[in-house]
Parts: structure tokens; sequence; C-alpha cells
């Protein structure tokens, strides 16, 4: 690394950027898959209460 010259830095630096930039996407893909299938979940859960709530009534 101490013979890197200025090039070096800066394909290193994008190199970097888009490392992190698709780490990033992969992530936020991942969280909002995540989200959707517990909102799914309580949703169901919310509609089973209910269901069993009316049936002893």
């Amino acid at each position: 690394m101490a013979n890197w010259s200025g090039s070096d830095w800066a394909i290193f630096g994008v190199a970097a950027f888009i490392a992190v930039s698709a780490l990033v996407r992969l992530m936020v893909g991942r969280r909002n898959s995540l989200l959707a299938e517990l909102e799914q979940r309580t949703a169901e859960a919310q509609r089973k209460k209910q269901a069993a709530d009316v049936g002893r009534k």
C-alpha cells in the first residue's frame, strides 16, 4: 500500500464504493422482505383473533 499511486487509490475507492453500495442494497431488500413477512403474519394473527372473538360471542 505504501507504493500506491493516486490512480490506484482512485480505483480502490471506486471499488469500495461499489461494494458498499451493493451490500446496502442487499440489506435493504432483505429488511423490506422481512418487514413484509412480519406485517403479513401480524395481520393474519389479528384476523384469527377477531374470528375467535366473534366465535365466542
